[in-house]
């Protein structure tokens, strides 16, 4: 096959992988512009009362293990964790340094971003419930939400490159 022929085979896949990426993101930022539209109206409290007394109905020693497991995988300290080791691997044992920068340079953008939506949102945290542990910063986005979901993304898309299927 000549040169220009792997180029356009080449280029028509790498369209097809922009395309699905480009539709998830627009799908993901009209989800994002829809639920901020409702806590902007105030829409969303109802929503929160209707989930704090289903967590309080379920609240058992078994849930409440869960439920703290799964704040602590959401945490900064322990994502930080996860991506330093990650990038130390990454950089040092694979010698993927741009990988590691994508990896790093996402991480600490996703929570940069989140605490510029947190400020540009100033939405208070429900107090409906006594909790377990009072945050101190608002409510909106989730930081535990939107810094999980794009930090482990990045990890399963790093260790992807690294381990190909």
């Amino acid at each position: 096959m000549s040169w220009w022929k792997k180029l356009f085979v080449w280029s028509q896949a790498l369209f097809k992988r922009l395309t699905l990426t480009l539709l998830v993101a627009i799908g993901g930022l009209l989800v994002f512009i829809w639920i901020a539209e409702e806590v902007v109206e105030g829409d969303a409290s109802e929503f929160d009362r209707m989930v704090s007394l289903w967590a309080y109905d379920i609240s058992n020693p078994f849930t409440d293990v869960v439920m703290k497991s799964a704040t602590t995988m959401g945490s900064i300290w322990w994502m930080t964790i996860a991506v330093a080791l990650l990038a130390l691997f990454t950089a040092f044992y694979k010698k993927r340094y741009r990988l590691t920068g994508m990896l790093v340079l996402v991480s600490l953008s996703s929570g940069i971003l989140n605490a510029g939506l947190k400020l540009l949102f100033q939405r208070n945290r429900p107090d409906l419930i006594d909790k377990i542990i009072a945050p101190q910063s608002y409510s909106f986005p989730s930081g535990h939400a939107m810094n999980s979901t794009v930090i482990y993304a990045m990890i399963a898309f790093v260790l992807y490159k690294l381990y190909p299927v």
